[in-house]
């Protein structure tokens, strides 16, 4: 019975450090949504889930640009900006910021080949790269979701474009 209730104590000494440690974090970190994964065969299903009224887009594009590409095409809406960018070779790098409304919904392939991850202001972001030279790279900040895809980019220019927007 001791050795029962000693485990006992202790399990839950173990599970209100975690809930206080878990909520003193949420307290100082501000979160506008929350998205969960779901994994389909070939595919990930994002959910996104927001309390936040209300809000207002407003356009982050990036500041830097792999050389020799130059702006195409711009499509804005009340929740979104895409834009497209092209070089000489007609190789394109589109750029998609979406303002996360609830019970949004977006959907990624997942059979890449590699994957790279990386922190930028606090957030991860992940460069997904395929045999053929297709990248993808997503990443969440504040409000926004941000999927920009390229063709024959290296991961790194992927990170200095999401680095960009935020400086």
């Amino acid at each position: 019975k001791n050795i029962m209730k000693r485990a006992a104590v202790f399990f839950i000494g173990v599970i209100s450090a975690t809930l206080i440690f878990t909520m003193s974090v949420e307290a100082y970190r501000e979160r506008f949504f929350e998205a969960i994964k779901t994994f389909l065969e070939d595919s990930v299903l994002y959910s996104y889930f927001s309390d936040e009224k209300e809000i207002s887009f407003k356009n982050s594009e990036p500041t830097y640009v792999p050389a020799g590409y130059i702006e195409l095409e711009r499509i804005e809406s009340d929740i979104s900006l895409i834009i497209i960018y092209e070089n000489d070779l007609g190789e394109q790098i589109v750029w998609e910021q979406k303002l996360v409304v609830d019970g949004g919904s977006m959907v990624l392939d997942s059979e890449y080949d590699s994957q790279e991850t990386r922190e930028i202001d606090g957030a991860i972001a992940y460069v997904y790269l395929y045999s053929d030279g297709y990248v993808m790279a997503y990443y969440e900040h504040n409000e926004y979701v941000y999927l920009i895809t390229a063709d024959r980019l290296g991961s790194e220019e992927l990170f200095q474009l999401i680095d960009s927007m935020l400086n």
